[in-house]
């Protein structure tokens, strides 16, 4: 990631907008077909109801917890649901399938990327 920002700071990529289109393609198109090929790997058989229940549920109760604490700090309906999903699924990924699908602003995609990825450092 101390990479990424470095490249970033290179005066070729200061104004960015070229590459909104390759991003949007990639969020749209590559990164869900790469999620379900990934998802396709595992078998009926292989799954125990009683752990995929357990999973289940650990998901709803990370989800609404986070959520409602990001609502206790007041903070935007789509950034609460990014954090959620993020927090409670497989973070960036789930972020950014789930951004586009609920119309978040760059800004909230952002800072729910951000927040994710702190978390995960921790």
């Amino acid at each position: 990631s101390v990479t990424g920002v470095q490249t970033c700071a290179l005066p070729i990529f200061r104004e960015r907008e070229f590459l909104n289109e390759g991003i949007k393609l990639s969020l749209k198109i590559f990164l869900p077909i790469g999620i379900a090929l990934y998802g396709a790997q595992l078998t009926i058989k292989e799954i125990d109801p009683v752990i995929t229940l357990l999973i289940l549920l650990t998901y709803v109760i990370i989800f609404f917890l986070v959520y409602f604490i990001a609502k206790g700090f007041g903070i935007k309906n789509s950034t609460r649901i990014l954090l959620a999903t993020g927090m409670s699924t497989c973070g960036a990924s789930a972020i950014a399938i789930v951004s586009p699908l609920i119309k978040s602003e760059g800004e909230e995609t952002s800072i729910s990327l951000i927040v994710v990825d702190r978390k995960s450092v921790v």
